[in-house]
C-alpha cells in the first residue's frame, strides 16, 4: 500500500503553529536572501520554498500575484519588495542548505539557508 511522504516534520504541536513558523521563515528568507536556523526547520524551510516558489511561477496574472503573496507572506508592508525579488527569479531558484556553526547556548547545530544567486538579482 502506498503511503504518503510526510512533509514539514517540524514536531511541533500544533499543525498551525508549524505551517506559520514555515511562512514567517519563507518570508524573511524573501527578504533578506539568507538567514540561519536549525537543521530541521532549514530542511522543511528548503521544502516548503522551492513549493512556493513553482506555485507562484504558475501564476499569470500581475493581480492575481499580488494577492496571492499578500496572503502567503507576513508582514504586508514588505510585499513589494518580496514581489521584486520573486519576479527577478526566472527558471533557477535554488535553496543552498549548509552548515555553519555551533549554538553558544547548546550547543546546537546551526545551518545557514541561502538563496543561490540572491546578489547577484538585486544588481540587475
Amino acid at each position: 500500500m502506498h503511503k504518503g511522504v510526510k512533509k514539514y516534520n517540524l514536531n511541533t504541536s500544533n499543525k498551525a503553529h508549524g505551517k506559520l513558523l514555515l511562512r514567517n521563515l519563507f518570508t524573511s528568507l524573501l527578504l533578506s536572501g539568507r538567514l540561519e536556523t536549525t537543521e530541521k526547520k532549514a530542511k522543511s524551510l528548503k521544502q516548503y520554498a522551492l513549493k512556493a516558489v513553482n506555485r507562484f511561477k504558475k501564476i499569470k496574472s500581475p493581480i492575481t500575484k499580488k494577492t496571492w503573496l499578500q496572503t502567503n507572506i507576513i508582514t504586508r508592508k514588505n510585499y513589494k519588495v518580496a514581489l521584486e525579488n520573486l519576479d527577478r527569479i526566472k527558471d533557477n531558484f535554488a535553496v543552498s542548505i549548509k552548515r555553519s556553526r555551533f549554538r553558544k547556548g547548546d550547543g546546537a547545530v546551526i545551518y545557514e539557508v541561502v538563496i543561490l544567486n540572491f546578489d547577484e538579482k538585486k544588481d540587475v
